[in-house]
């Protein structure tokens, strides 16, 4: 980055710091290197081209047209703290920067500032870390669509970081990455049957995090094994376990949500190949709606020793990455909408909605995504309005 530049960011930052976040810190994200190699016209400064597009998320815009279309009603804010020398980048541009941008670097960019968000979040006895993947649906041809494995603290509300699984891969073999770059430390990690693999548990515990892994059929003896162990014991000798039952009703449906967890895993043939292995846990969810009752039950490799609160919500918690963000990504962001598929163009649009989602899930006051990107492409420009994003962003703007 340019020392003008840098200086230029710096003043911005010296007069819009709100509670540790300003404009400098948000443009950070896109420190990753030009792509664009020295030969050819290169009009626009790349980074400023990323910086636009993000800006552009902020404040709603959907397609590179709608990007170009902000840069160009804001041009004279964006004056403020861009060099701009040959005005607002065309949609081609736009499309042609996000498409080349190195993923890799930009997703470590996130994770940097991912983490430094997490940090000033208020803290909490345990972290729960939810990974799961994402289809991109219209990101790709019809059975090829691209899938984004990502990680959600649950406690901070902040995604942590993306990896996406390579072609002709599966989400196995993106989750060790992912957990290669994300701090563990008092975490536990949360995930469904794709994430419950040996190496995978001993790569948690060597980051210095718990797991609580869904155990399912692509386990085979072990599924079975455990799934026998715990139904009888349940059946026959429920003192030996530990047990924690709640009780919900709402919206016309009584659900009762139960927890077994056993330490005894003396008769497990795989134990010793588990690394760090503590317990067994059982979570049973019965629904009453409208005279119909269901129930359902599913088993969980823990590392932690038996807790059956502590267990109960933890994994409730998984959800949070179903609930609070692919469902807030498709509905709130359109993600399933996006048609882009050229080149890196879907992995990272993918990680700029969640650069959205991180800024504006935080809003103290409870807005929701969509009006907090109204907010801020609605206020009307005023000397120095480049503070309004830093008040969305620590939830402080009327």
């Amino acid at each position: 980055m340019s020392s003008a530049k840098s200086s230029c960011f710096s003043r911005q930052a010296k007069h819009n710091k709100v509670k540790g976040m300003t404009i400098k810190k948000l443009l950070e994200l896109v420190d990753v290197r030009d792509p664009r190699g020295g030969g050819g016209r290169r009009k626009h400064v790349f980074k400023e081209i990323l910086a636009i597009a993000i800006l552009a998320k902020l404040s709603g815009a959907q397609t590179f047209n709608e990007m170009e279309d902000f840069g160009k009603c804001r041009r004279e804010w964006l004056a403020t703290f861009l060099k701009l020398p040959h005005g607002i980048p065309s949609h081609d541009t736009f499309n042609r920067a996000i498409r080349s941008t190195p993923a890799e670097e930009f997703e470590g960019c996130f994770q940097t500032w991912a983490e430094a968000l997490r940090l000033q979040a208020v803290g909490a006895p345990q972290r729960i870390v939810a990974v799961d993947g994402k289809a991109l649906r219209r990101a790709g041809c019809t059975g090829k669509a691209p899938v984004i494995v990502g990680a959600w603290d649950e406690r901070a509300g902040i995604a942590l970081g993306q990896e996406q699984v390579e072609e002709k891969s599966n989400a196995i073999t993106a989750v060790p990455r992912l957990l290669e770059r994300l701090d563990l430390r008092g975490a536990v990690v949360t995930m469904d049957a794709m994430g419950c693999q040996k190496a995978t548990a001993g790569l948690i515990r060597s980051r210095g995090g718990d797991y609580m892994l869904a155990l399912k059929g692509n386990q085979g003896l072990a599924y079975e094994e455990m799934r026998v162990f715990m139904e009888d014991a349940i059946a026959n000798t429920p003192q030996r376990l530990a047990f924690h039952e709640t009780t919900d009703k709402g919206h016309g449906r009584l659900e009762t949500r139960r927890c077994w967890q056993s330490a005894d895993l003396d008769g497990f043939a795989d134990r010793s190949l588990w690394p760090g292995l503590q317990s067994v846990c059982m979570l049973e969810s019965e629904r009453s709606v409208g005279g119909t009752t269901t129930t359902e039950r599913r088993l969980f490799l823990c590392s932690m020793m038996p807790d059956a609160p502590k267990a109960m919500e933890t994994g409730r918690g998984h959800w949070g990455i179903e609930n609070r963000l692919h469902h807030r990504l498709d509905v709130q962001l359109g993600e399933d909408l996006s048609r882009a598929r050229a080149g890196n163009a879907p992995r990272n649009l993918a990680l700029i909605r969640r650069t959205v989602l991180n800024v504006f899930g935080r809003d103290k006051q409870n807005r929701g995504l969509c009006r907090c990107q109204k907010i801020a492409a609605w206020k009307p420009r005023l000397p120095g309005d480049h503070a309004l994003r830093q008040r969305l962003i620590s939830g402080t703007a009327r």
